[in-house]
Parts: C-alpha cells; structure tokens; sequence
C-alpha cells in the first residue's frame, strides 16, 4: 500500500532535508530519492517521490512502464563517501534497498508480475552494483536484536488510546499487551504451518513477516474458544459474527540481512492494520478500521517509533494482492477490497458447496491456532529462501 505524492511538491520537500541526514546532499539522501522516485517511461505521467515507500514499484495502472532515475549510477558511486554507522539508519537502508532490488521484476500480484523495469541489461547492472552494499550495512543476529521496538516505543509515546472504545470508534489506537504471550490477545496461525497471510507476504518477497492477532471482549479464553469454534465449524449456512469489540491486527515486522545473508526477525514495525467490529452500522466509513505506516524521518528522532496514524479521509495509491493496481482511495478502508465489509475473518471461510434442501451457500471452518511469534516467523523466512527474487540476488551476495 503505497502513499503517492504529486511530484513537484514531494522533491521540494525533499530538498529541506532528507530521512538519513538533516544535508539534503547527503549521499544517503541522495541515493534514497534515486531510488524511490517513479520515472514513467509513458509521455504525460509525471514523477513520484515516494519518501516512504510500503513497496516498490508505485505503478497507478499495472501496465505501466517506468525506468530509474539518471542519477542513480552516480549516488550509487558517492555511497561511501560519508557512511553513517548508526545501526538503525543501517537497517532502515538496507531494508529499503532491498525492496529497490525486488522491484526491479516487479510486483508479484495474482499470478504474474506488474510493472517490472523492462532493461534487463540495466537490472543486472543494478543488481550487480547493490547487492555487494546489502552486505556493507549488513548488521549481526545481536545487532538487529538491539534495534529499538519501534511498536513499544508508540505505545510508550502515548499518543494513541491504549485500547479501542466503542463510544470514539475512529480514535486509532496500539495495545499495550499486545505481545504479551498470555495475555488477552491471541496470536493466530495455519495448523499446517503454512504463511498465514500468504498474500500480503507474497507481494512483498518474503522481506516481511505479519503477524495476525484476534482479542474478544472477554479475554483469552474467550479468545481462544472463538478460534477453536471456527476450526471446527463444518457446514454452516451463514459465517458466524464475532461480538461487538472484537479487534483483529495485522502487524508488519521487517526482516534484515546479517552479513552472511541469513535473514532476521527485526524488531522494526512496518506497517499496522485494524479492524474492531461494531455494535452498530459505522457512522463513518473508517469508523473500528485503523492503519500506522513507518515513517522514516519520525523513527530516527525516536518520534511515536516512526509509526504514524492515517487520517479518516487519507488516500494512496493502493497495489492490491489480486488487482495489480487501483486508483487512489481512501487507505484506512482499503482492507475492505479484499476482506469484505461484513464479519471479521469472513475471507477465511472456504466456500463449501450449496445445501441441496435450501440451495443456500455453505461454508468450511478455517483451521487456526493459536501460535507464537517464532512460530510465524520460520514459515515466512522459509518462503523468502525459496522466492524466485532471493534465487537472483542470492549469488551476488559477497562470499568474504
């Protein structure tokens, strides 16, 4: 899901600074804007700069063809110029690159690949000049353990309700206890364990883990009983709704590279997304939904752990799992295009054939359980090994 932001006004404020360096010259500054600024190769298309990119590319129609900034062979030159050794602006680079990397064949959405770089000479190129810098900001397992919680830093800020109220359904809000491994929220998993939510990693290569947790109003048990309810359920006619107050979150943990290439859970939050059933219809089209996006520059001052509420009437323009692309819309009522606007975990339900008597929809029950984080971490870095982008990137990587 990717914020666009008109061009000219983007690179204006771009020049006032940058997300590593207060000099707008700064080669890392530099290079970030070479890399995340859409270059349409399509006459009458202007320019984008996205300064904090959720994937790459930024395509508004999935036919669209885009080439890289002119510039880029040069910041990629000026690179160590001025290297910066703060582990977090490290990571966020790498992080960021990485994602530059995998764009270059597009995103994977549905079963093809939209909008990739059509020079292959120059994605090779590109590859060849990139990776071996992966490896240069490359921090160890104990470094990327001692990267800040950037989720318990937004809590600790108190600049969000610590829990969601029914009376103010459009305050965001992040939990306290949400990680908390006994506490009221239960973290969700696939009993095969399997990537629970393949496609949100599918689209991007495997570089993020998400984390699903549901809380009932009445705590964990209750919880717990829900989830094991709908595994269980095997020919229903309608999906079962949770009860007013039930909150779901989707979180979005980055994944680095140590200086071998072995990926690691980071402690760095990406992305946040909320759904909270109501009692009532919604006043408000983004009234239970909530989205937090990183924001670079807020996370190196420490500022809510850089994640950063949408507004109720925010746009972006939206890469969607099955669509490729759609026009810019509101983002805190995105999830809604694939997970419909009626009962929570209605898309987990499998659609199960049509009871003879009644010729009404039945369904099959979706087989939870409740997991861990280092559970639902091995099955995602598992997938990135396997992904037909680390099959590229893979043996560039350094061998020293």
């Amino acid at each position: 899901m990717i914020l666009g932001v008109a061009s000219s006004v983007a690179l204006t404020l771009a020049l006032q600074g940058g997300p590593y360096d207060s000099d707008p010259h700064h080669p890392w500054n530099e290079l970030h804007r070479a890399l995340f600024t859409w270059h349409p190769a399509q006459a009458g298309q202007p320019e984008v700069y996205e300064e904090d990119p959720r994937c790459w590319p930024i395509p508004q129609n999935y036919r669209d063809v885009w080439t890289v900034s002119k510039n880029l062979s040069g910041t990629i030159d000026r690179f160590g110029e001025h290297p910066i050794q703060n582990p977090l602006k490290r990571a966020m680079l790498q992080h960021d690159l990485w994602m530059f990397l995998d764009g270059l064949d597009g995103l994977p959405v549905s079963n093809f690949r939209s909008c990739p770089l059509k020079d292959e000479e120059l994605k090779t190129e590109l590859r060849r000049r990139l990776v071996p810098i992966l490896r240069q900001l490359a921090l160890g397992p104990e470094e990327i353990r001692a990267l800040p919680d950037t989720y318990a830093q937004a809590v600790q800020s108190k600049a969000f309700a610590p829990r969601f109220d029914l009376k103010d359904p459009g305050r965001p809000f992040l939990p306290p206890d949400l990680w908390e491994p006994e506490g009221p929220w239960v973290l969700l998993g696939d009993e095969k364990d399997a990537v629970l939510a393949e496609q949100h990693v599918k689209l991007v290569c495997g570089r993020s883990v998400f984390f699903i947790f549901i809380a009932l109003p009445g705590g964990r048990r209750p919880t717990l009983d829900y989830v094991k309810g709908l595994r269980e359920v095997r020919r229903i006619k309608t999906i079962p709704p949770p009860p007013p107050g039930t909150r779901v979150i989707l979180v979005r943990r980055a994944l680095l590279l140590d200086p071998k290439g072995q990926p690691y859970l980071s402690p760095l939050t990406e992305e946040i997304r909320i759904r909270a059933s109501l009692k009532t219809p919604a006043k408000e089209p983004s009234d239970g939904l909530f989205e937090f996006h990183l924001i670079r520059s807020d996370l190196f001052n420490r500022t809510t752990g850089g994640l950063r509420a949408a507004g109720p009437e925010e746009e972006g323009i939206l890469p969607m799992f099955q669509q490729a692309t759609t026009p810019r819309r509101i983002v805190r009522t995105s999830c809604s295009t694939c997970h419909a606007s009626g009962a929570i975990l209605q898309t987990g339900f499998q659609f199960a054939g049509y009871d003879d008597a009644s010729d009404e929809r039945l369904f099959s029950g979706v087989a939870l359980r409740a997991s861990t984080v280092e559970r639902e971490t091995e099955p995602t870095v598992r997938r990135q090994r396997n992904d037909g982008s680390w099959a590229t990137l893979g043996p560039l990587w350094p061998k020293d």
